[in-house]
């Protein structure tokens, strides 16, 4: 690889230039084919026949992936939230029953939830924060004459998982991909909107063998925060421990999965079976399954390369630019 800065291997290319440095591919190149450049700034080289090489974040590396959830890692396929909430409240329904809880008929009892947890979600988009389901529940029912144990309360909540694992089964191509991703040495994590508490969604990632591949989950249950706020992108690249600009992010929304990690520098790709349309938000590559992922992540790693005049290669010009640079400064290491 070739360093960059000002104090870099491409920084002296002119120079070998100007020297009649002689290729084993091609005749010497004699200084009035190339002159020597001027010295130019950190982030620009010039000197060579091709274009100038602009050497920014776009030439970073990649070292972590983070995932959205829903649409990405798994599929709704139910009709709309409501029958998602209908499934849930026929889970919580029985349960209550069995459990010799005072409950009225299940019509009643899903018209009274379904009116709460709508004007929930009306504050939610106003506030732009996220639903507090688990405290919403408990008041929900602690008004209608059920009052719970701690633990009784946990098994309630924990009855969404039935509802996850029936109407939000995990992408057929999600395990091996996450494998590839693993084997390319990247970190990975999720970032995802829900209501859910962390321990259902975890739990219900666990019995798709996805969870051994996100060591770090971000939730907006926990956070309180919804993407696209950056405050929950941060959160997960600091767990992490990986700068904005080497971290990609994968997700199906342009608003909150391209518009909010691009906020923080973060690349990104949308997940889309359909064409997208043009708009503000513009990911870095577009994908229609995730099979197709390890590709465009080497894609969006490479690092840029100089384009060296006919006959020249990196092999012959490394050994003579670091040999230039050490005779320049010879207490200062090429990195």
């Amino acid at each position: 690889m070739i360093a960059s800065g000002p104090n870099g291997i491409l920084r002296v290319i002119p120079h070998l230039a100007a020297t009649g440095f002689r290729s084993s591919r091609g005749p010497p190149i004699r200084p009035n084919c190339m002159p020597a450049a001027p010295p130019k700034p950190a982030r620009l080289v010039e000197g060579l026949d091709a274009a100038a090489i602009r050497l920014d974040e776009s030439t970073r590396m990649i070292e972590a992936v983070l995932f959205d959830l829903d649409r990405t890692l798994i599929h709704c396929t139910a009709a709309g939230h409501n029958t998602v909430l209908l499934d849930a409240a026929r889970n919580w329904h029985v349960w209550l029953r069995s459990s010799g809880c005072p409950v009225p008929c299940f019509d009643r009892y899903f018209r009274a939830l379904r009116y709460r947890v709508a004007a929930a979600l009306v504050w939610s988009r106003l506030r732009r924060r996220e639903v507090p389901l688990v405290r919403l529940l408990r008041r929900f029912h602690e008004k209608r004459g059920v009052d719970f144990t701690e633990n009784r309360f946990e098994e309630l909540v924990m009855q969404l998982g039935f509802t996850l694992k029936r109407l939000y089964p995990a992408d057929p191509e999600a395990v091996t991909t996450l494998r590839a991703i693993d084997q390319m040495g990247l970190k990975m994590g999720l970032v995802s909107n829900t209501m859910l508490p962390a321990a259902v969604v975890d739990e219900h990632l666990r019995e798709a063998g996805l969870v051994e591949f996100l060591p770090v989950r971000v939730y907006s249950s926990d956070t309180g925060y919804k993407k696209p706020n950056p405050m929950i992108f941060q959160l997960a690249l600091n767990r992490l421990n990986i700068a904005a600009e080497n971290a990609l992010f994968v997700g199906d929304r342009l608003n909150a999965d391209v518009a909010g990690p691009a906020r923080l520098s973060m690349k990104t790709v949308l997940i889309s079976p359909l064409p997208v349309r043009g708009g503000r938000a513009r990911p870095d590559g577009i994908v229609r399954r995730l099979s197709e992922l390890p590709a465009i992540i080497d894609s969006l790693s490479g690092v840029a390369q100089p384009m060296l005049p006919s006959g020249w290669t990196c092999e012959e010009v490394i050994p003579q630019a670091r040999a230039a640079l050490a005779l320049e400064k010879p207490d200062e290491r090429l990195r």
